[in-house]
């Protein structure tokens, strides 16, 4: 059993290691170990790409072998069709974090970015093209809220 059972083993969030306290909703405040592990199924390697939380239910299933559509935001970490990106909602604000910036926004708006280690400047373009990212989620969430789409609808 052990070689063929998946073990996912993941945190809740961040401890404030580096900063005496102080929180700026950053990529910083979310980052957390994620490990799949599977000894039959599973090589060992590690992952550049950015996912988050909501990225295990569907890598579960995939991993499962699960053939029935199913509702999630998140999408497995084996795919490389996949969000390139992790979106959060803090308050009235959204953050979204990619693999070359991130950004917070209003939805409609770019507050701040900075590149994912915490630097202050944001590389060339990381609004132009991060944004509209953050916008289709958002537009995918609200869709899904309105259409009351994010609800199980088993045989």
């Amino acid at each position: 059993w052990f070689a063929n059972t998946l073990f996912v083993i993941t945190a809740d969030h961040t401890a404030d290691l580096l900063r005496n306290g102080e929180t700026n909703g950053s990529a910083f405040d979310h980052w957390i170990p994620l490990l799949y592990y599977m000894p039959a199924r599973i090589a060992p390697q590690r992952e550049g790409r950015i996912t988050q939380q909501i990225d295990i239910l569907p890598t579960v299933l995939d991993m499962a072998g699960y053939p029935k559509p199913f509702f999630a935001f998140g999408s497995s970490v084996l795919r490389s069709e996949r969000m390139p990106a992790a979106v959060c909602k803090s308050g009235s604000t959204w953050l979204l974090i990619a693999d070359s910036c991130q950004l917070q926004s209003d939805g409609e708006r770019v507050l701040w970015s900075a590149s994912p280690q915490g630097g202050a400047t944001p590389p060339d373009g990381c609004t132009a093209n991060a944004l509209p990212v953050l916008q289709a989620a958002v537009q995918q969430y609200n869709n899904a809220l309105i259409h009351h789409q994010m609800t199980w609808k088993g045989q």
